[in-house]
């Protein structure tokens, strides 16, 4: 699953590599022929939160201590929300890629 491999490319790095995002955007081309409203907007906000990280750390180099310190709890924020979605996932994506014979 794209978003899977996505979330554990940034995981592994703390990170979000640009290679990683260019292949979630190619994966994700069309989700809205697939899937839900709601599951096209879960995928909108992995991305926003993965830019956003990415920002924030960009932004932390350039900045003084007092900025930066918001930067970097920005990211930090970002990184987290990003982790924990790694187990949400399955649960998000589970009716599109369940298996089991539905009643």
């Amino acid at each position: 699953m794209a978003a899977r491999k996505f979330l554990g490319s940034i995981l592994i790095h703390a990170d979000m590599q640009y290679e990683a995002l260019r292949e979630f955007d190619l994966a994700m081309v069309g989700a809205e022929f697939i899937f839900d409203k709601n599951i096209v907007k879960y995928i909108g906000n992995l991305r926003k939160m993965a830019v956003e990280a990415k920002f924030a750390q960009i932004s932390m180099a350039n900045l003084a201590n007092s900025k930066r310190q918001e930067h970097i709890e920005n990211s930090h924020a970002a990184i987290l929300w990003l982790h924990d979605q790694f187990q949400q996932l399955e649960r998000t994506f589970a009716p599109y890629i369940s298996i089991k014979k539905r009643a």
